[in-house]
């Protein structure tokens, strides 16, 4: 049989040189606030009205019930735990909750013995193993704490200024670390981390107090966040190691940035700048460690993708690869954006064709032997 080489040989080059999947968009309607996405964005969970949302690309959207007043919803790197809010029919009050996507049942994860306003607690985050639930619960009802929910106890994270509040919005992947905010005495959130139980909170590089971090790598290495008068309203990433670092200026003059979402690998962000006025007049960026800052309609525009006119005015997550971000437009309809799968870089190329051309050799005197 006659085997033509040179053919296996562009159609092997060929498969190295393809991207894998082209740019994607869809949009889920109106107030449909898409939230956080699994760890490949196959999964994405949000919130509208007082009820919570799962949706994919084969089956759309879907309602899974509990209850929003606070909070937002974060589902785990594999897609099988949202976590949300819900109401213990034991109390009436909403409580931080966490969704079983197999069970698709809601459990309710306490307090810290206050409430305020029917709220026993809130759910911020959910950490990217499904292990820990991170928020708000009410000390009594004007203050409230940082709180963790873990192997089966909720835990008060307490506050480093006293008759202040704090609160948690994420945690890493296996729940050791939590960023968030505490009260200064004159009421301003500052950012904070706590690893392992302790508080460490964060200053730029001329000592201003940072704002409210947002979210964490999975090794809990990089810390995000918002910007703030001290440092010029620039969205931030901070870790303890390197210590802070703008991630550029507001998008328009007048506006403050904050950094929203972060990849597991640390190197894509994602945020908004915006100034007075609702958050649907903002825009989005992608930060990535390559690139610097760029307005994420352009970015996605630039990519082939129409999107009809709208603005990606609010995006609220990405997921752990760095490909799915999900979020609000400027219409108020929630948004997915998957991006493409990376192209190899040109050595890697080379060196996989390479590898193809010595498959063929290896073949070619196999059959020389026979």
């Amino acid at each position: 049989m006659h085997i033509n080489h040179k053919g296996l040989l562009i159609a092997a080059l060929a498969s190295v040189i393809a991207p894998s999947a082209s740019a994607q968009y869809w949009n889920l309607g109106f107030l449909n606030f898409a939230s956080s996405a699994s760890g490949d964005g196959s999964v994405v969970a949000g919130y509208h009205g007082e009820t919570f949302f799962k949706w994919t690309a084969s089956g759309g959207l879907e309602d899974i019930g509990g209850y929003f007043s606070a909070g937002t919803a974060t589902i785990s790197t594999d897609g099988s735990k949202i976590g949300g809010s819900a109401i213990n029919t034991s109390t009436g009050n909403s409580e931080m909750a966490l969704y079983n996507m197999g069970s698709e049942t809601w459990t309710t994860l306490g307090g810290i013995g206050g409430s305020s306003d029917g709220s026993t607690s809130s759910g911020w985050s959910l950490s990217g193993d499904g292990s820990t639930s991170v928020g708000l619960g009410w000390v009594d009802a004007g203050t409230a704490h940082a709180i963790k929910y873990q192997a089966g106890t909720t835990t008060d994270m307490g506050s480093t200024v006293t008759d202040r509040s704090s609160r948690a919005n994420g945690v890493n992947n296996d729940g050791s670390t939590i960023v968030g905010w505490q009260d200064s005495e004159d009421g301003f959130r500052q950012g904070a981390v706590w690893k392992n139980g302790v508080q460490t909170l964060l200053f730029d590089n001329a000592s201003n107090q940072l704002g409210e971090a947002s979210d964490v790598s999975a090794n809990g290495e990089w810390v995000v966040g918002e910007g703030v008068w001290g440092n010029g309203g620039e969205a931030w990433r901070w870790s303890e190691s390197t210590g802070y670092l703008s991630l550029g200026a507001p998008l328009s003059f007048g506006d403050s940035a904050a950094a929203v979402g972060i990849s597991d690998d640390g190197n894509t962000i994602v945020g908004f700048s915006r100034g007075f006025g609702p958050a649907t007049w903002g825009q989005g960026f992608i930060w990535t460690a390559d690139g610097g800052m760029t307005n994420l309609t352009s970015y996605v525009t630039g990519l082939g993708i129409d999107l009809q006119g709208t603005t990606l005015a609010l995006p609220l997550g990405i997921s752990a690869d760095g490909r799915t971000i999900v979020g609000l437009d400027s219409t108020a309809n929630g948004f997915v954006v998957q991006l493409p799968a990376p192209v190899p870089e040109p050595a890697s190329m080379a060196a996989l064709g390479i590898g193809a051309l010595g498959m063929l050799a290896r073949r070619r005197r196999s059959k020389s032997t026979k």
